[in-house]
């Protein structure tokens, strides 16, 4: 197996379904945040909306997979995506979270370079509604102020990029975004005190950062192969979120939809060679495919 090789089959995932699958742990933990919304937290999002971006994000994830693959599947990476956008995306009706589901879906399967998708479904649903649809915007402080919330979103966290393996790119944003941060409340008008520790330690570590920090970023699909180009992408990122939170926009979305199209030519240049993926076949007569 060659290098090139081996780096592709670290970085994108492959496994047939079964307990080493980590969309099945994504699922578990994406579950438990929405349920802690709906009975907790009281996340300001209808049952009605819910359901219509789970229905129709898997419903298209079902279809494109038949349609194009020719085979049935349990969409594990569509709920990941529709429970995803059922945290992160706020709108008026049903029409922001059936629009975004669509989207997604269809950026995932038609959107490609080599066989791999480009952009994170998640990120291109909710930033689509966010530009196209009147309304739609990120959630304003859903998660409340209690360190509980926080120690559950890093213990999760943790858990999920220890089976995914991407440490490197939590450090990397975590440690560009806190950097990027810091010198611009330094550039507004704060000295280094207590103060700008905390409110830069604030902005970093709220909870609607740690999604973004653990649950998307680092998705291995569309982040790149090589070390080298995750921590570039990961900088790029942070630098263009704080830039763009200043100007009172949701930079991490933002942030990353701008970055992602640029991550084939990282992985053209880190690797020597463009990353094909195989394409999927169809199952021998009797096998289960894969969801």
């Amino acid at each position: 197996m060659t290098a090139v090789a081996a780096e592709l089959r670290k970085s994108y995932f492959r496994w047939p379904g079964g307990r080493r699958d980590p969309r099945l742990v994504m699922i578990g933990i994406h579950s438990t945040f929405t349920v802690l919304g709906q009975t907790v937290l009281n996340f300001a999002i209808t049952p009605g909306q819910l359901a219509t971006v789970i229905s129709v994000t898997c419903g298209w994830d079902v279809l494109m997979h038949r349609g194009f693959y020719g085979r049935w599947i349990f969409p594990k990476s569509g709920l990941i995506t529709a429970l995803g956008m059922g945290l992160l995306l706020r709108g008026p009706g049903l029409y922001p979270f059936a629009f975004a589901g669509t989207v997604a879906i269809l950026s995932k399967h038609l959107i490609k370079v080599n066989g791999k998708h480009i952009f994170n479904p998640n990120n291109f649903g909710i930033v689509s509604a966010f530009l196209l649809i009147p309304g739609s915007h990120p959630p304003v402080d859903q998660w409340g102020h209690a360190a509980w919330i926080a120690f559950l979103i890093l213990n999760l966290g943790m858990f999920i990029i220890y089976r995914i393996r991407r440490f490197d790119v939590v450090i990397s944003f975590a440690a560009a975004y806190f950097l990027f941060t810091g010198i611009h409340e330094l550039a507004t008008g704060y000295s280094i005190n207590s103060f700008w520790w905390w409110q830069t330690v604030h902005t970093v570590l709220q909870p609607a950062a740690l999604v973004f920090t653990f649950f998307m970023i680092t998705d291995p699909r569309t982040s790149p192969a090589r070390r080298l180009g995750r921590i570039i992408y990961c900088v790029a990122t942070a630098a263009l979120a704080v830039k763009l939170n200043a100007a009172g926009q949701p930079g991490l979305f933002y942030g990353l939809f701008i970055v992602l199209p640029f991550v084939p030519l990282i992985d053209r240049l880190l690797a020597g060679r463009s990353l094909r993926l195989p394409r999927p076949t169809r199952p021998a007569v009797g096998q289960a495919p894969a969801g």
